[in-house]
Order: structure tokens, then sequence, then C-alpha cells
């Protein structure tokens, strides 16, 4: 009996280390596992924060307003960048913008004149590439250094239009207004006429003045008058 209680105890205790040395097999391999995880997701971040770095490389865009020489003062040109101030331009118009990657609106502020928008959009894929081009319906490309050149001047006053006289001529108004005046020109000036008078005193005593303006109208000149007849007796 003690032989077979010795057996059981010896074959048990192999079952024990046998379980003691598959525990640290599979807590090692999991310990390593996880490491393995761990520097993958160590070699994914900085993988990740390399593609950043690259994308947030910024462009430097360079360019010149050009300032009519009228108009020209010590004030600088101040450059906007999104509606934020950036910089200002040098004497001699030049300027540097930093620009990340993505789209910018900038804008050019000078006293008394009208600058056009600008659009920049700095290329994410590409280091330091840029488009630019003018913020209207057109999209007018411009190219690198920038050249801006004002659009007009600021009108502080609002202009009245100039007299349109023909217009003013054309109306119907006016039209009726000239021909009546011509008309009474007219006839009092063919009062004044020698030939006119004539016709008229023939006219008054003919006692007929109408057939006497029609005939002298037709050209056949003044009728004579009829001789009265002599009474009967």
């Amino acid at each position: 009996k003690l032989q077979f209680l010795y057996l059981i105890a010896l074959a048990a205790l192999h079952t024990m280390r046998a379980l003691l040395a598959a525990l640290v097999c599979a807590s090692a391999c999991a310990g390593r596992a996880a490491a393995l995880d761990d520097a993958e997701d160590v070699e994914a971040e900085a993988e990740v924060a390399v593609a950043k770095e690259v994308k947030e490389v910024p462009a430097f865009v360079q360019g010149r307003v050009f300032v009519p020489e009228k108009m020209k003062t010590k004030e600088p040109v101040r450059v906007l960048v999104n509606g934020e101030h950036a910089t200002y331009s040098r004497a001699n118009g030049t300027f540097l913008l930093t620009l990340a990657p993505g789209s910018h609106v900038v804008d050019y502020s000078l006293k008394g004149l009208i600058f056009p928008q600008v659009r920049i959009d700095v290329s994410r894929k590409v280091p330091g590439r840029f488009k630019a081009m003018i913020n209207d319906r057109d999209r007018t490309a411009l190219l690198e250094p920038l050249e801006i050149t004002p659009v007009g001047a600021v009108q502080y006053f609002n202009q009245h239009e100039p007299i349109n006289w023909m217009a003013f001529l054309k109306n119907p108004m006016v039209l009726m207004m000239v021909f009546g005046l011509g008309m009474a020109y007219l006839m009092q000036e063919l009062q004044k006429s020698e030939e006119f008078g004539d016709i008229m005193k023939e006219a008054q005593k003919a006692g007929h003045p109408s057939a006497a303006l029609a005939a002298a109208a037709r050209g056949d000149g003044i009728a004579a008058p009829r001789p009265a007849q002599k009474a009967r007796k």
C-alpha cells in the first residue's frame, strides 16, 4: 500500500510540474504577443506622425503689390489671410507668405484703392506646391511671384449720371413742344411776308376769305369779284 501511495503522489507531482510549465509557456507567449502588438502600434503611430509632418509642410508664397505713382504713400499695403492680419508689404511692394496646406483667401488693404481677392490652394500631396488665382468668376490664374494690381479707386460719393440730351429730345412731350413752337414761328414769319399780306387784303376785299385762300394755295391768284347786278326797275 505504501508503494502504491508513493506512485500516486509521484504521478501527481509530475502532472503539477507539467501544468506549471504549460502555464509559464502560455504566459510567456501572451507577453510576447502583447509586446509585438505594442511594437506594431508604435510603428503605426510613427508612420502616421511622419505622414502628418509631410502633409503639414508649409508653402512660401512670394508676390508684389503695384501701387500707382499718384497714389503712393509711406503707408505699406496690409496683407490679410482668411480675414486675419498676416504681413505688410515692403517698400518696393514685395511680400512673403507662409501658408499651411489647404485653401486660403488673401486680401490686400490700402487706403483709397481696391485690390482683387486672391485664392491660394496649397497642395497636401506635394510639399511646397500651391496654385493661386483671382477669386472671381473667371478664376484667372496667377504665376509666381504674384503680381497684384488695383482694380479701381474707392468712390466715397455717388457720382450723378450726365444728362443724356438724345434721350431728352426723344421724349414725346418735348417733340410736341418743339413742333408747336416751330409752327408758331413759321406762322409769324409767314404773316410778315408781303405776299401773304397782299393775299389777305385781296381776300378781305373779295368778301370770301376762304375761297381766296384756297385759290392762292392752288396758284390761281385772287379771283376778281363779280360785278354787282343792277337792280331791276
